[in-house]
């Protein structure tokens, strides 16, 4: 991590731990809570709702985000800033074919935990560049986005099929001042090849504005 190769990582550990202590007090005790990378931790929920896991990681971003860190020898201030996803059991199973009829109770449970928690990670990648809590349902409608513009008119999208892509679904591509409306789109795009995290997809229709399509450009599931 930055504070780690930036200040050492005694001092990175102690950051984490403030966080911890900070997220702990957000919890409800009967939901567990560890640390599961060098800079991740992860909540269960085993009782709670849909509702409840959104309520708590929007609680915890609003919580933890702004929560400021000096380092004394520098004198200097800063906020350690954190990405905050979601995903739920057996939703975000069902959603992508995962928990076929028949095998639910034949998959083992560590399987199904360790699937789960690689989609939380993903919304919290996606709330990242979004600046919120993330859930892992809301990546296909809200969270794509341009990763390479190929002339003349495709485009490669951060969607793939670990998120439920298909071919010829449509998405509006925004610019990252545009997004509220459609006549404000930059373009409307349809899939055209599926790939495990990506996809093709190609201009359907221009905007107005006939404006280019650029890396990072936000995409939005057309319904």
């Amino acid at each position: 991590p930055i504070l780690a190769r930036r200040y050492g990582y005694d001092y990175a550990d102690n950051v984490l731990k403030g966080l911890a202590k900070a997220m702990a007090k957000q919890i409800p005790e009967q939901n567990l809570m560890g640390r599961v990378g060098e800079s991740a931790f992860a909540l269960l929920l085993p009782e709670g709702s849909i509702a409840q896991c959104r309520d708590l990681a929007e609680r915890l971003h609003a919580t933890l985000d702004p929560l400021e860190f000096s380092y004394d020898l520098s004198g200097e201030v800063f906020t350690a800033g954190v990405c905050t996803g979601y995903a739920t059991y057996p939703k975000d199973m069902d959603s992508l074919g995962d928990m076929r009829p028949g095998e639910k109770a034949g998959k083992p449970s560590s399987d199904q935990a360790r699937q789960l928690l690689a989609r939380a990670r993903k919304a919290a990648l996606v709330g990242k560049e979004h600046g919120r809590a993330f859930a892992f349902g809301q990546i296909l409608e809200q969270g794509g986005s341009v990763v390479e513009v190929k002339p003349p008119h495709r485009v490669l999208l951060s969607l793939g099929q670990d998120l439920g892509v298909r071919e010829g679904q449509r998405f509006l591509v925004w610019g990252q001042e545009q997004q509220g409306s459609q006549a404000a789109s930059k373009a409307e795009v349809s899939i055209l090849e599926v790939l495990s995290d990506r996809s093709l997809a190609e201009v359907l229709q221009w905007g107005a504005d006939q404006t280019p399509l650029s890396k990072g450009d936000a995409v939005t599931l057309l319904q």
